[in-house]
């Protein structure tokens, strides 16, 4: 099974790096996603400790990970000298200011 989700950029507070395109320093999805997410990063999920996962909104981000760790609870992350060459490989532009991630089951 895929699920293809849209993504724009957008602010996000949390230290995930400089502003890029104006005051926008993640990618974030334009509709509401629902994951199931390790929130103690330990390896195993756990409803009464990880219950949020099934309310995750639109937190399921692309962004600079923190220097020497980029471990997430479902988001995209990237080391923190990789990001902004990601980000620069795809610019918003007039005639594109949303972006296609798919997500497949296996």
């Amino acid at each position: 099974m895929e699920r293809l989700h849209q993504y724009e950029w957008s602010q996000s507070g949390g230290g995930y790096g400089p502003a890029i395109y104006g005051n926008k320093n993640v990618l974030r999805s334009v509709e509401n996603i629902s994951v199931e997410r390790d929130a103690q990063h330990n390896g195993t999920y756990s409803y009464e400790v990880d219950n949020k996962a099934y309310d995750s909104g639109q937190t399921i981000l692309f962004h600079r990970g923190y220097p020497g760790f980029t471990g997430s609870a479902g988001c995209q992350t990237f080391p923190d000298g990789g990001f902004a060459g990601f980000a620069a490989s795809i610019a918003p532009t007039p005639s594109q200011s949303r972006f296609f991630y798919t997500l497949k089951n296996m």
